[in-house]
């Protein structure tokens, strides 16, 4: 919806979309594969362990859902995360410790992901039905184009296949796609799928 309005005069125009459903974005982990979101949980367990810090997996699992050095920073903001990384590491978490933190989180995260890629049961069907309606399908998702690359290789062995990828790493926060492409049909579709991502929260700041 859009709001046109003019200083001139004591009116607005709304517009509305009326029409029928265009596409559909889903998330990937805990939406179509790796119901219960293990593969990023443990992966997060992982990287604070490195770090000497213990955290359980419902704080591992908090603010799923955003870019993943985003979801570091979430969990160290935790007041007993805080205060376990502080006992162990004698100073409150830096920058630094985030951008080290997620180095280690991309690459172990790219060696777990393809055995977490099976479709959760209803998914090929749902995706079925929604394109016979003519309905595109896309994706978005808090992991990194590395992971996603891996991701929709192993999805499609299993007949997941969504018209388009977008990854955390591709947009900022206000949905622009960083690298420059070609205007074309599916880049069209890349934008307004963006769109749809950063508007719903589905994806934090780069």
């Amino acid at each position: 919806m859009s709001v046109w309005t003019n200083n001139r005069y004591e009116y607005r125009q709304i517009r509305r979309y009326h029409g029928s459903v265009k596409a559909v974005v889903f998330d990937w982990a805990g939406t179509v594969v790796d119901c219960g979101v293990f593969s990023p949980m443990n992966t997060f367990v992982k990287i604070f362990a490195k770090e000497g810090v213990h955290i359980s997996e419902s704080e591992a699992r908090g603010p799923m859902g955003i870019h993943k050095r985003a979801h570091i920073e979430k969990i160290l903001e935790l007041e007993e995360v805080h205060d376990r990384w502080v006992k162990v590491r004698g100073a409150p978490p830096t920058a630094a410790d985030v951008d080290r933190m997620y180095a280690h989180f991309v690459p172990i995260q790219m060696e777990a992901v393809a055995d977490s890629a099976k479709p959760i049961d209803g998914v090929i069907e749902t995706v079925a039905a929604l394109r016979q309606r003519g309905i595109k399908i896309g994706s978005c998702t808090g992991y990194p184009m590395a992971v996603v690359n891996i991701l929709k290789e192993e999805a499609a062995k299993f007949g997941y296949a969504p018209d388009c990828y977008v990854a955390a790493d591709e947009v900022l926060a206000h949905g622009i796609i960083l690298e420059h492409q070609e205007p074309n049909t599916k880049n069209c579709c890349r934008i307004a799928v963006v769109t749809t991502i950063v508007q719903s929260g589905a994806i934090g700041q780069k």
